[in-house]
């Protein structure tokens, strides 16, 4: 389960801090317990104060207290703030959404003029361009006692002076809600992401997520050829009630649908070996439904949860139809308020149409436990049976101090990278400016990885994130490593048959010069190799330093200078970039 965040049985620990949103650890837990081929389960919504939920705010303390070892609705241990996950550089003005009841509508635009000495991003065919990027965009903010909502939309026009070939319009969306329809009883939670995304990936999942003007939302990729852009648009709703039944427990049962939907027209390098054009022009359907049954109070120190869900997903072109029903049973005993044990068992009956054809039936096992160190850090630690095999997992956030913060996270799993982006739209909220978080932890949340590239095929996938956060005074200072591992075990027409292995890691640095005016740098390195035929090696550098100053409250403007270089072991596919931007932000 790759692309999951939390595991089955981490719900008591990782309750978020009253109060809750409905239901949430119930979510949680059921999307840890399906493969990321198929998640599209809705999270709690991300931006707002909770309404009441159908176990009630009082039921969600009641579990934490119990997973605390308290049980008699001990308090939830803090999650770190969204403010607080620094690895995306905070924006300076202009950037973020003002909180509080009621609606909040925030309107700007940014214009840019951009010099690239290498727009087709090749090694021979050189091209030097200048292009002029306009880009309005729009923040929604909703906190009423019936909708908790949050939208980020930035379309964006490049317009090349030498090329209008390369002349582009790009949908940026990120969207989260959830209506309460019947209060205490009824919900519609409801979320949706659009960017352009790169199929065969080789891209720095940074290069366009630290520099904006002013703010860091979605963007296009602004230095990549756009022949080899594809417009992703990935939506899911989801319906679902609750009933609490006093203090033993609460019901939760509903249905879920979601689509990611790939734009056709993108053309991956013909000398490529990495991703899958058969992807454009194709769209992946799912529907789920689940129940589930979770202990309140009463019980004390134990917390039960009996789930049953059933997940199916359908495909056009390059892609594989998927089905998985699971049934499990959970117990977490809080022996003392830092340390829970954790054991569940089930079975699961999973199929994947590719080649070859995957069917498993079998049981589900996990052993494991929770570590609360202090009331900002959370570790869970975990051992198990999973889709036909046994697998370690690890999620963990660490506060050193009160200014540095440690998130790492390991899974293993089976996976496919078009379920990874509904997996991981299912687990994002939206901080203050713009910018995709985990909605558990407020750790950086990337929607889709612009380094590893996109295919249908089903893969064995192990994956490990290491991101360490430090606030200073006048300073924002992140490291980061991101290791993905893929053996593919069933293909699908139009994709690449091999498996692939990447590691990238970031440093970023961002520094107030004076009160106005702001510095920020960052630097990457990425290797990843495919083994098939034929195999190929890549190596990318990255790096990026950026001023932006602080004119008036509602206007920024940006200097930056890219640098990118990328080289590959196959002939053709290596290549090195120059780019220079200007630009100005205007909030309304």
């Amino acid at each position: 389960m790759p692309a999951c965040a939390l595991r089955c049985g981490e719900v008591g620990a990782s309750l978020p801090v009253a109060p809750l949103r409905p239901a949430a650890w119930l979510i949680a837990a059921v999307a840890c317990s399906v493969p990321a081929i198929a998640r599209a389960f809705p999270v709690e919504s991300p931006s707002a104060p909770a309404t009441t939920d159908g176990g009630g705010t009082e039921a969600g303390t009641a579990a934490n207290g119990a997973a605390n070892g308290t049980g008699n609705g001990g308090e939830a241990a803090a999650v770190p703030t969204p403010e607080g996950a620094t690895h995306q550089i905070t924006p300076q003005a202009g950037g973020g959404l003002p909180s509080g009841p009621g609606w909040t509508i925030q309107p700007r635009v940014d214009i840019q003029e951009i010099f690239n000495d290498n727009i087709f991003a090749t090694q021979t065919d050189r091209r030097y361009d200048f292009e002029t990027v306009i880009a309005p965009g729009i923040s929604i903010g909703a906190d009423t006692r019936r909708l908790q909502a949050r939208l980020e939309y930035d379309p964006t026009a490049e317009i090349y002076a030498r090329t209008s070939s390369e002349n582009n319009v790009g949908q940026n969306v990120a969207a989260t809600g959830l209506l309460t329809i019947v209060p205490d009883e009824l919900f519609l939670d409801a979320r949706a992401y659009a960017t352009q995304q790169v199929l065969n990936g080789g891209v720095s999942p940074n290069q366009n997520n630290f520099f904006t003007t002013g703010r860091s939302g979605p963007t296009s990729n602004l230095f990549i050829n756009n022949n080899q852009l594809t417009q992703t648009y990935s939506y899911s709703l989801s319906p679902y009630v609750t009933h609490r039944f006093g203090d033993t427990g609460t019901l939760q049962a509903g249905v879920s649908y979601s689509q990611t939907i790939f734009g056709s027209g993108a053309t991956i390098p013909s000398n490529s070996v990495f991703g899958s054009q058969a992807l454009a022009g194709t769209t992946q359907t799912s529907t789920e439904e689940y129940a589930k049954f979770t202990t309140g109070p009463r019980f004390g120190r134990i917390l039960n949860q009996a789930l049953f869900d059933s997940t199916q997903q359908t495909g056009t072109g390059g892609s594989g139809d998927f089905h998985h029903t699971l049934g499990i049973d959970e117990i977490d005993y809080a022996f003392t308020r830092e340390i829970a044990g954790i054991v569940d068992f089930g079975g699961e009956d999973l199929s994947f149409a590719g080649t070859p054809p995957i069917h498993i039936t079998d049981v589900v096992w996990d052993v494991g436990a929770r570590l609360t160190p202090n009331p900002d850090s959370t570790i869970t630690v975990r051992y198990g049976h999973h889709e036909g095999i046994n697998s370690f997992f690890l999620d963990a956030t660490y506060a050193v101090t009160a200014r540095t913060t440690i998130y790492a996270n390991y899974s293993e799993g089976l996976s496919t990278d078009t379920g990874e982006i509904v997996n991981n739209l299912d687990q994002a909220a939206i901080n203050p400016y713009g910018q995709t978080i985990n909605a558990e932890t407020g750790a950086p949340l990337l929607i889709n990885n612009g380094f590893f590239g996109l295919t249908g095929n089903l893969y064995r996938q192990k994956s490990l994130s290491l991101t360490s956060t430090t606030a200073l005074d006048r300073d924002s200072i992140s490291l980061s490593v991101m290791y993905q591992n893929q053996k593919e075990v069933s293909a699908v027409p139009g994709s690449p048959s091999g498996s692939t292995d990447g590691t990238i890691g970031t440093v970023s640095w961002q520094h107030q010069l004076t009160p106005v005016t702001f510095g920020t740098v960052y630097a990457d390195y990425g290797i990843r190799s495919f083994s098939g035929t034929p195999s190929e090696t890549q190596n990318l550098f990255d790096a990026s330093a950026a001023v932006t100053h602080i004119f008036t409250e509602s206007l920024t403007g940006i200097a930056q200078y890219t640098f990118t270089n990328s080289h590959s072991n196959l002939p053709g596919n290596s290549y090195f970039q120059n780019v220079f931007l200007v630009g100005l932000h205007k909030a309304f």
